[in-house]
């Protein structure tokens, strides 16, 4: 299972330990706060135990983080589930290298107004979203590594400029 850590100031920390958090960082908004992250590219996913896609998905999170954490891609896994008991469960099986937070209040759930499980967002650079998506079907992966590797390649907000 992931170090369980605290939130700190800012979750770079959490990143870099690949730890898990009570709480995402939030602006506001109850959104996700970027500023963390500036110069990053970042996946946002939500995911609950219960959601089938999501063991697929992650996998091929692992697998990205991976493949392009040192390029500058940050994946944030935040989940919704109701019974943090179940999802601690699926995080023993699943194992995850990446950042995981917890949304037990569903602030940022609702504040983006998921439509389905897995949700993900796509963030550049520059903190603009570039990508929303729902689900994990055959073909996803493709679609959104392109995404990432196109967005990792693209200088901006003191990345790779």
């Amino acid at each position: 299972m992931p170090v369980l850590i605290r939130l700190a100031a800012t979750f770079a920390l959490l990143h870099a330990v690949g730890g898990s958090s009570s709480a995402p960082p939030c602006a506001p908004d109850g959104t996700l706060d970027l500023e963390p992250f500036r110069g990053k590219v970042v996946y946002l996913d939500f995911w609950a135990s219960w959601c089938r896609p999501c063991r697929s998905s992650f996998k091929w999170m692992d697998q990205m983080h991976e493949r392009y954490g040192n390029d500058g891609l940050v994946i944030l896994a935040v989940n919704v589930d109701s019974d943090r008991e179940e999802a601690r469960r699926f995080l023993e099986k699943y194992d995850p290298a990446f950042a995981v937070a917890f949304d037990d209040g569903k602030v940022m759930a609702a504040a983006y107004d998921l439509d389905g499980m897995p949700a993900s967002f796509v963030y550049d650079r520059t903190g603009q979203l570039r990508l929303a998506h729902v689900g994990f079907r055959d073909g996803d992966n493709e679609v959104l590594e392109r995404e990432f590797k196109q967005l990792l390649d693209t200088p901006g907000a003191g990345g790779n400029d």
